[in-house]
């Protein structure tokens, strides 16, 4: 996962607005989720030999097939726990679940 170090810096969006409302998410938050700006920092915190954690600014972590993943916005936090090749059910930020 080394290749995920690094800072990300969300430069332009194509579309996201029209996705966003093919998912059924109200205006308000299409229009205001289109406006926002999204920076997101990876880094590598060595653990233990056995225990390697990887962390996103503001939260990611990868702790086997765990993953933990976080953003934050002047608007609202959200986060998401799941393991890879698992189903699993999802919040949106707006309240919608999905599987």
């Amino acid at each position: 996962l080394d290749q995920f170090n690094g800072r990300f810096v969300t430069d332009k969006s194509e579309n996201y607005e029209e996705y966003l409302k093919a998912l059924g998410v109200p205006l308000i938050f299409r229009k205001l989720a289109a406006s926002i700006s999204v920076t997101e920092v990876i880094k590598k915190e060595e653990g233990s030999v056995k225990k390697r954690r990887y962390i996103l600014n503001p939260s990611l972590f990868f702790q086997g097939n765990k993953w933990i993943f976080g953003q934050e916005s002047s608007f609202k936090n959200h986060s998401s726990e799941f393991e890879l090749d698992k189903e699993f059910e999802e919040t949106t930020t707006d309240g919608r679940k999905f599987m």
